[in-house]
């Protein structure tokens, strides 16, 4: 939700600038390790008696990288039968988009959810989103 993430935003900046908002804080985020100098620290680890083998990993080229690297023509004459293009997630757009309109498969089912196992929530949508 973006004005959720706006709201969050707003209030850590203006805990940041020395506002006080009560029940709330500023705290360390996660963060993740890396290496200052990661030639050096690799440079270390084969001298500690590892072979590059296992320090490296081979990876394959991107199909993007492997299009631009045999061009177009000859990618789509020898690699063509391999790709294929799965379809998107369905988005919003404007009536005057050029897309065609996505069908729903399978439309929710609102059904009557008992008023004793919760009194804010009247109605359930039968893939378990509440209402």
């Amino acid at each position: 939700m973006k004005w959720y993430k706006d709201l969050e935003e707003y209030a850590l900046g203006a805990i940041l600038k020395g506002v006080n908002i009560p029940g709330w804080k500023a705290v360390q985020g996660r963060s993740n390790r890396t290496f200052s100098d990661q030639d050096k620290a690799i440079e270390a680890v084969i001298k500690a008696g590892y072979d590059e083998a296992l320090v490296y990993e081979r990876k394959p080229k991107t199909l993007t990288e492997l299009e631009k690297l045999m061009g177009k023509a000859d990618f789509t004459e020898k690699v063509g039968a391999y790709v294929i293009k799965p379809p998107g997630k369905p988005t919003l757009a404007p009536l005057s988009d050029k897309k065609e309109r996505r069908t729903v498969l399978r439309p929710p089912i609102l059904r009557r959810w008992s008023s004793e196992r919760t009194a804010s929530c009247n109605y359930i949508v039968s893939e378990g989103y509440f209402f």
